[in-house]
């Protein structure tokens, strides 16, 4: 257990130095936990491939990485985001999960404005 903590801890500390590549490569293993490492990871990525992981997170079938994914999504900063997160949100049965969507859209409506 303790080195899967190492192992998350380091994929988000990779996302602070936007070491993009190493990320990329975990965003499909197979442990949810690694996964939501991901998630949180390209929210500090901030370029093309960590939007495109996300955006491919937000479908994942767990919804705890899922839900990390919308979470990061809001905090990326891009708001072509928002269309993305209102399609899901529409979509989505989970009340949780659309609630989660309403906020990351309010966080990007609130980052536009700044």
């Amino acid at each position: 257990m303790f080195n899967k903590e190492k192992k998350i801890e380091k994929i988000i500390e990779w996302g602070r130095e936007k070491r993009t590549n190493k990320i990329v490569k975990l965003a499909s293993h197979k442990d949810p936990e690694i996964r939501i490492a991901v998630a949180k990871a390209c929210k500090h990525l901030r370029n093309g491939e960590g939007y495109l992981v996300l955006t491919n997170l937000v479908r994942d079938e767990e919804v705890a990485v899922k839900k990390e994914a919308i979470i990061s999504l809001g905090k990326f900063g891009r708001t072509e985001a928002i269309s993305h997160l209102l399609h899901i949100k529409e979509s989505e049965t989970d009340e949780e999960i659309k609630a989660v969507c309403q906020e990351a859209v309010d966080e990007l409506h609130r980052g536009a404005r700044e």
